[in-house]
């Protein structure tokens, strides 16, 4: 967090200090990264000097890499406004931000998370940039945005994210309706040229609860995941083939079960593992059991939720 708003205030105050449009702002910065990469890499290791290459050598490369790709950034976001409409320009958006937390720095230090942020700072960018005509110059273009960023970031690090957690919680209560909602208002937004007033108001009922229905399906497939072991395990289970089998058999077809117990009344198999997406997520292990009879045939069988390894 302190990193990104030193970032924001360093590049605020080069660009009214050096007075440079966004391209020279950009050469200027790489420059002054490359340089201060030698004098890292030269003076790190002579004695006396190394402690002002440990002071301000190594944090300023941090802030000079974080300050040029959200310049990169912002100037992309940029001429996307520019040449495109609102919904691809945010996907551009959301897109650069998402690589830019896997391979260097994130807001929260969560991707879902991240990019709620980013969503959230790309439609106040786009709201002011529509507002405001200072923002048809990429300048201020970048800077704002880059501000709104460091705001932002700044009131996750005070609140300790916690109005973001509720936010996260309710909406993964109510994501098939936002997510239905978020499909229908970009369907709407692409067709609703071609559609007559005559039929408007029964075509979009119908995109609403098309969209709706993909979003249930969304999160029922997302909410609970099992993996094949478990799919096939619950298949055997719900068959109830294996009642009247002999251990022998139970063998042939399973294999041995764990701890190779071949001579106990319960055999127990793994029986794969459940995962959820949603939410925190999280990852359920199951067991299925094995019960024999006195005259060693299978009695019953069962999944059987288990605690993960070490849990």
């Amino acid at each position: 967090m302190g990193k990104i708003i030193v970032v924001m205030g360093f590049v605020i105050i080069m660009q009214f200090a050096i007075k440079k449009d966004y391209k020279e702002l950009l050469v200027f910065l790489i420059k002054f990264l490359i340089l201060d990469w030698i004098f890292v890499s030269v003076f790190s290791r002579i004695p006396f000097v190394r402690t002002i290459v440990f002071l301000f050598g190594e944090p300023m490369l941090s802030v000079l890499i974080y300050a040029i790709i959200e310049l990169i950034c912002m100037g992309i976001f940029y001429y996307a406004m520019q040449k495109y409409n609102t919904i691809i320009s945010l996907v551009v958006y959301l897109v650069i931000n998402l690589i830019i937390g896997k391979f260097y720095t994130t807001i929260s230090g969560s991707i879902v998370l991240d990019l709620l942020f980013n969503f959230i700072i790309g439609i106040i960018i786009i709201i002011i940039y529509q507002k405001s005509l200072r923002m048809e110059d990429i300048e201020y273009f970048a800077i704002i945005g880059m501000v709104i960023n460091a705001i932002l970031a700044l009131a996750w690090k005070i609140g300790g994210g916690m109005i973001i957690l509720y936010i996260w919680i309710y909406g993964t209560l109510f994501s098939p309706y936002i997510i239905g909602g978020i499909l229908s208002a970009i369907i709407i937004r692409l067709i609703r040229k071609k559609v007559t007033e005559k039929n408007k108001g029964l075509i979009y009922a119908v995109i609403i609860i098309f969209c709706v229905s993909v979003g249930h399906s969304t999160i029922l497939y997302l909410s609970a995941k099992p993996d094949k072991v478990y799919t096939e395990m619950k298949k055997i289970n719900d068959s109830e083939r294996l009642i009247g089998l002999s251990k022998e058999e139970v063998v042939t077809l399973l294999g041995n079960p764990k701890g190779n117990r071949i001579d106990d009344d319960l055999y127990i198999y793994d029986a794969g593992e459940i995962t959820n997406y949603l939410l925190f997520g999280g990852r359920d292990f199951y067991d299925f059991f094995i019960r024999f009879d006195e005259n060693d045939k299978v009695k019953s069988t069962e999944i059987e939720i288990n605690l993960p390894p070490g849990g």
